[in-house]
């Protein structure tokens, strides 16, 4: 399955927006449902890990851990990575995200392209609804991370 979502930041330079593509941010972004504790944040270039603990309800701990397989720059115009599941929850099979974050004018543009296979018995379908409405908050917190004081 396919998630693309698309975010426009304002007033802000590309450079501006990967600086800050850090834990501060991981932490903004992380969904209230399932509670989830980062366990581990190396950063987001080639090779480093993002290693998180999610509790769902019934089920118990779950552990999700991807790594950056590959990160891209072309400064001031493009800075491109992608994380892959390396251990993910039961639902889930394979997990690919790119983050693209690309200069337009003023303003910035983040997408995030998802692509996932979830686990037999659970189908895709029934998986993209939740992960849907968990990236496409994003919008809003980047928006709002990224406002100039």
């Amino acid at each position: 399955m396919h998630i693309r979502i698309e975010s426009t930041i304002p007033n802000i330079t590309v450079d501006e927006v990967f600086e800050r593509f850090n834990q501060d941010l991981f932490l903004a972004l992380a969904p209230k449902f399932p509670p989830s504790k980062l366990l581990r944040f190396d950063g987001c270039k080639t090779g480093d890990i993002v290693e998180i603990e999610m509790q769902l309800p019934v089920i118990g701990k779950q552990y999700w851990t991807s790594k950056i397989t590959q990160h891209l720059s072309d400064n001031q115009v493009r800075h491109f990575f992608r994380d892959e599941g390396i251990k993910l929850p039961f639902f889930l099979r394979a997990w690919q995200h790119d983050h693209i974050i690309e200069q337009h004018g003023n303003d910035v543009l983040i997408v995030d392209d998802i692509h996932y296979k979830a686990k037999s018995p659970i189908p895709d379908f029934l998986v993209y609804p939740q992960l849907y409405k968990t990236f496409s908050i994003r919008t809003k917190i980047y928006k709002v991370f990224f406002k100039r004081s």
